[in-house]
């Protein structure tokens, strides 16, 4: 996987708004072009990654190990 465009770091911020964050964060960047965002662990990150999959926001890279920072790779759809 190459190096993501840009990142973004969202932690401490909860659900919902998380997402509206992850929303915002994709304006940032052209269709096509990958962002990386840090996230908090557990119910966060399960929430931001079932509304990716909900509004076709494709998430081509995951961390979600609670020993680690946990990220998630997105790509902007065209």
């Amino acid at each position: 996987m190459n190096q993501p465009t840009k990142t973004k770091d969202l932690t401490g911020i909860p659900c919902p708004m998380s997402f509206v964050k992850v929303k915002l964060a994709l304006h940032e960047i052209q269709p096509g072009e990958t962002i990386q965002i840090e996230l908090d662990s557990g119910e966060v990150i399960e929430n931001v990654i079932a509304s990716c999959d909900i509004e076709n926001i494709p998430v081509i890279a995951k961390q979600t190990d609670k020993a680690k920072p946990c990220f998630i790779t997105l790509q902007k759809p065209a």
